[in-house]
């Protein structure tokens, strides 16, 4: 997981990024706690 927190004129920003194993990127998650999830098929590899 990597975390990127920033300062901004509405306080504190954190981005939380997440990869499986084989470093793709399958979920974000923002300071409000919204998701966006990705999933991949054998057939990208």
């Amino acid at each position: 997981m990597k975390t990127i927190q920033k300062s901004g004129p509405d306080g504190e920003i954190t981005t939380s990024f997440e990869y499986d194993g084989i470093q793709r990127l399958v979920r974000v998650t923002d300071t409000e706690g919204n998701v966006m999830a990705s999933t991949y098929d054998m057939g990208e590899m």
